[in-house]
């Protein structure tokens, strides 16, 4: 019997962990805040993620790797990456960062350089009535926002719009 929320249940927190991780991979941190959320004892949630790396039911950097690669497809920089994996209590360095960039065959410029032509097709700057300075304003916030530095942002866009 395992304590839940006060009460005796026959729900043990390490299958309600495998029936999470079932449905997709967590941090090892959410992964605690979920079990804590469904009133598991903080004993008992340690033990069960001992168990699971154990078992090799569970391994954080698969889960960081993963994460980054998808955040790195949905065009972030490695500094908001960082950033990203910081509010989920994982620490990267940027060196792992970029190890992932050479599996995925990609640099920071083809990067920027992919998701702006996806940019610049999707506001359809042909078309567009706006000005030059307008469109590289919205370019430049976009990109910004994404993590990335002026600089970096203003050379691919320079290349891009000639």
């Amino acid at each position: 019997m395992w304590k839940h929320n006060n009460k005796q249940t026959n729900r043990s927190p390490y299958w309600e962990a495998i029936k999470l991780l079932s449905r997709q991979d967590y941090s090892k941190f959410k992964l605690i805040q979920l079990l804590k959320r469904k009133g598991f004892l903080p004993h008992d949630i340690e033990t069960t993620i001992e168990k699971l790396i154990k078992k090799g039911l569970y391994n954080e950097q698969n889960y960081t790797h993963a994460r980054v690669r998808g955040l790195i497809h949905k065009g972030y920089a490695p500094k908001l990456i960082k950033y990203k994996l910081k509010m989920e209590s994982i620490n990267i360095h940027y060196e792992e960062i970029n190890t992932i960039y050479q599996e995925l065959n990609l640099n920071l410029k083809q990067q920027i350089q992919h998701h702006m032509t996806k940019y610049l097709k999707k506001i359809d700057i042909m078309n567009s009535n706006e000005s030059r300075d307008k469109i590289r304003s919205k370019v430049l916030s976009y990109f910004y926002q994404k993590g990335y530095n002026p600089d970096e942002i203003f050379e691919v866009l320079e290349t891009l719009m000639k």
